[in-house]
């Protein structure tokens, strides 16, 4: 005897008659009009389908079925039996379907995606921290600038500086993340202290190209930028920077993240919104909410000045 019909041995009494295994095999042979297709599906043997359909019909005291040379039709009590097993396998398939889902959503690791300029920074340095007041949530943290949502990279939480356009993204805005040039305390550039913007053009000062690729979306944006020395990486940014190499625009925060850094709030660039985005899924997700609202507490003004909508330059001059 297969598996499948392990606990089909023998007929039951009637109050027994309605247990699933058997009417699911009861099922098979009214949807596929046949009991050897049935055997086939539910990997049982025909002899074994057989005999218990005919279990069945003793069982019930009702014949099920009109057997004929081109197969197996119901009876009317048979279409009676397979509309209420119907109903029975909906009920089963629902309940796997739930209970499965919330495993899922327990054991789900988040996926958050956040910018270069953000991660590293200011996001990665106090994740450690939440995660030990909070060690049920699994949190997996990558870096994009930008991600194209219809090849399915759009992650379960996103914090960019460009507000998503995709439909069911939900998204609010969380801070405002300002730019200023930044020099080496320890080593002076070749041309001296910037104090101008035209200062920063003539020392080759340096530039993210996500944040440049981001201001030529900006109305009135000072399109002198593109002429900034762009690089691919904030890190080497702030090593060529902190070598002495040239200035570097840079997020007003890097004043906090790097002392060696001096920043220079008179010299700034086009300050960038920052939003955060979670797919409809992140929330029906275990500590989807508790992880969204830990991510929003973290630039708020009660937990730094760098990302509110004025420019903090009094702090930095009070650092400084």
């Amino acid at each position: 005897m297969k598996r499948g019909f392990s606990a089909m041995q023998g007929p039951q009494d009637a109050e027994n008659a309605f247990d699933w295994d058997r009417l699911r095999v009861f099922r098979a042979v009214a949807l596929t009009g046949s009991m050897s297709a049935a055997a086939e599906r539910l990997g049982g043997s025909l002899p074994t389908v057989s005999r218990r359909m005919s279990d069945l019909e003793t069982n019930l005291r009702a014949e099920l079925f009109c057997r004929t040379p081109r197969g197996i039709t119901l009876t009317k009590a048979g279409e009676t039996l397979l509309r209420h097993v119907e109903l029975i396998a909906d009920t089963v398939e629902a309940a796997q379907w739930e209970l499965t889902a919330q495993s899922l959503r327990e054991n789900t690791s988040l996926h958050i995606a956040c910018s270069e300029s953000l991660a590293a920074s200011w996001v990665a340095p106090r994740m450690a921290a939440f995660l030990k007041e909070s060690p049920q949530s699994a949190i997996q943290l990558s870096v994009y600038d930008g991600l194209d949502a219809e090849e399915g990279l759009f992650p379960d939480i996103h914090i960019q500086h460009s507000k998503p356009t995709q439909p069911d993204i939900i998204t609010r805005r969380i801070g405002r993340s300002h730019y200023m040039a930044f020099t080496s305390r320890a080593h002076s550039t070749p041309d001296g202290t910037p104090k101008s913007f035209a200062d920063l053009l003539q020392q080759g000062c340096l530039v993210h190209s996500a944040y440049t690729d981001i201001c030529r979306s900006i109305p009135n944006t000072e399109k002198r930028m593109e002429l900034l020395r762009q690089t691919n990486s904030l890190t080497t940014m702030v090593a060529l920077c902190r070598a002495g190499l040239a200035p570097a625009l840079l997020p007003a925060h890097y004043a906090e993240c790097h002392p060696d850094l001096t920043a220079h709030p008179e010299l700034t660039g086009p300050a960038l919104d920052i939003w955060i985005s979670s797919t409809p899924r992140t929330r029906s997700l275990k500590r989807g909410d508790v992880v969204i609202e830990w991510l929003t507490s973290v630039f708020s003004p009660q937990e730094s000045l760098w990302f509110r909508q004025s420019p903090p330059i009094f702090q930095i001059k009070q650092d400084m």
